[in-house]
């Protein structure tokens, strides 16, 4: 793993202008799912108003703070009653349910209502005394139903919907004749083709908690995904605690390491987002365990000492 982001960081630092025709580069934006979103593309111009409205429709099926949205009618949803869903529902549910499988269950999309207990989620949600109990969740592939437990499970599958958004739109660009282009929603990345200089997209990963938005490293993004995952982007006080939006699963409770953000790089962005909470959950040490059984290339920055948590050194897991 150390030698990936070292050969990268070399390669970057090794480009030099060429004498073939700089590409002309389209860029265009807007918000979505309570953050942003961005393109950047290479020689063919985005079309902005149909990316929009396809992040609108994936808003409205898997936004928890939209009372109307598909996911928020599920987890309102009586218990062992069938409760049709969208394909894309169903493909973002399958892939969590797969990571929290691999993960040995440290990535849980039921945590919402602890979430929510600790201050960062919808009100309607928050529950301190709610059990994760994803296996209380039936699906029925031939007729794409899902059944709540007794239990009532509460689903919320944001830590892999902007991922599965990357996804979803890139292929939507593609299919409209754009090879060349990086994507972003909230920080997360999905690059395709080889980048303004033919070796791939250059992009920084951001010190933690730094005000000027600097970076700690730099990479080179071909047909990839990086996702990043950090305690410090969502902070709050509880009880007079200092406390994060990352809740443990097994502790039913916020993390509490020294690991500040979790960056993992993916071909497939859905996954990528969805390791990163996961191993943001164990903090470095566990973590890199975990990295190296799922063959992950993954980035972990740690605190220097818990009085400056804005200082950061990089560990990084493998392979």
């Amino acid at each position: 793993m150390k030698a990936r982001f070292a050969c990268l960081l070399l390669i970057l630092a090794g480009l030099t202008p060429n004498c073939h025709p700089v590409p002309r580069e389209f860029a265009c934006g807007g918000r979505t799912m309570g953050t942003t979103w961005s393109l950047r593309s290479l020689n063919h111009p985005p079309e902005q108003t149909q990316i929009q409205t396809q992040l609108d429709s994936l808003e409205a099926i898997f936004s928890t703070w939209q009372p109307g949205s598909e996911i928020s009618r599920f987890n309102r949803h009586p218990p062992a009653q069938p409760f049709p869903v969208s394909p894309e529902f169903a493909a973002v549910f399958l892939t969590a349910r797969e990571i929290h499988a691999r993960s040995g269950g440290v990535f849980d999309p039921t945590v919402g209502p602890l979430t929510a207990a600790f201050g960062f989620g919808p009100l309607s949600l928050a529950d301190p005394a709610a059990q994760p109990c994803l296996h209380e969740i039936e699906f029925d592939p031939a007729q794409r139903t899902f059944r709540r437990g007794a239990s009532l499970p509460t689903l919320d599958l944001s830590a892999l919907v902007e991922g599965f958004a990357l996804e979803r739109i890139a292929l939507c660009l593609q299919e409209s004749g754009h090879r060349n282009f990086l994507l972003e929603i909230g920080g997360e990345l999905l690059a395709r083709g080889p980048g303004p200089n033919g070796r791939g997209w250059p992009v920084g990963i951001q010190a933690p908690g730094a005000a000027d938005k600097r970076s700690v490293t730099a990479i080179l993004l071909r047909d990839e995904a990086l996702s990043t995952s950090g305690t410090y982007r969502q902070m709050g006080v509880k009880d007079g605690v200092s406390t994060t939006h990352v809740i443990d699963p097994r502790t039913r409770r916020p993390v509490h390491h020294d690991t500040l953000s979790v960056s993992v790089i993916a071909p497939n962005a859905m996954e990528a987002d969805a390791w990163a909470t996961a191993l943001l959950v164990l903090g470095a040490e566990g973590g890199r365990k975990l990295a190296e059984q799922q063959n992950l290339e993954a980035l972990f920055l740690k605190a220097v000492a818990p009085t400056a948590p804005q200082e950061a050194n990089a560990s990084a897991g493998a392979p």
